[in-house]
């Protein structure tokens, strides 16, 4: 962009200057480098458009916290379920596998990029022999276990951030686990909160109503 712009000033000054001329050969010289400059100004101008339509555009995702799961001795099968998923082409799709981890994306989605991430897994996988498919707008994912008959309690390995709270054995009883519930309403996904929500909302009805809470939570 400088660089058209002070081709630009440059050929306003020759142009400037060839309105004053009155020699021959100067007004030859003068009209030549104004055609030279504006030769250079449309070549910069190309060069400019093309480096802007080639410049990426950082993608936008939307996570996913909904998905279902089970297991056999030898695979971890996950299942991802959105709307209109058979209408996009196969290469909108795709898993990308590593030994400790799992990544589904789906671009272009009506207009919208998801994601669903599994960082670290439970336990490792054959990156070679897990796969995918789509089919009735159901993505199927097939980790492979690198150790065949090994049981997964959950997709990924819980840390320290997404761990279930632990209870404090030293304070009282229905503080602690007001204090659980508050830190994984806090850390939960969209899922987690509506469960937690509707949980609160009974319990707090039937207080009202006068009748004791049964073995829930609340």
């Amino acid at each position: 962009m400088e660089n058209t712009l002070g081709l630009r000033s440059d050929l306003e000054e020759l142009e400037s200057l060839l309105k004053v001329a009155r020699r021959p050969s100067i007004i030859r010289m003068l009209t030549e480098q104004c055609q030279r400059l504006r030769d250079q100004i449309q070549e910069a101008e190309k060069l400019e458009k093309c480096a802007a339509q080639g410049r990426p555009t950082a993608e936008v995702f939307n996570t996913i916290d909904r998905f279902a799961w089970d297991q056999t001795p030898a695979l971890v099968k996950v299942y991802v379920h959105l709307d209109g998923l058979n209408d996009l082409s196969p290469d909108a799709t795709c898993v990308r596998f590593e030994e400790n981890s799992a990544e589904l994306v789906v671009r272009n989605l009506r207009q919208k990029n998801y994601t669903l991430k599994f960082s670290p897994l439970y336990a490792p996988v054959d990156t070679e022999k897990s796969n995918f498919t789509v089919k009735r707008d159901t993505v199927t994912i097939r980790l492979a276990k690198l150790r065949p008959g090994e049981h997964w309690d959950s997709v990924a390995k819980a840390t320290q951030a997404n761990a279930m709270p632990k209870l404090d054995p030293s304070a009282d009883p229905s503080e602690s686990i007001m204090s659980m519930m508050k830190s994984l309403y806090n850390e939960g996904d969209s899922e987690m909160k509506r469960t937690i929500a509707k949980a609160w909302t009974e319990s707090q009805e039937r207080k009202m109503k006068g009748i004791q809470p049964g073995d829930g939570i609340f």
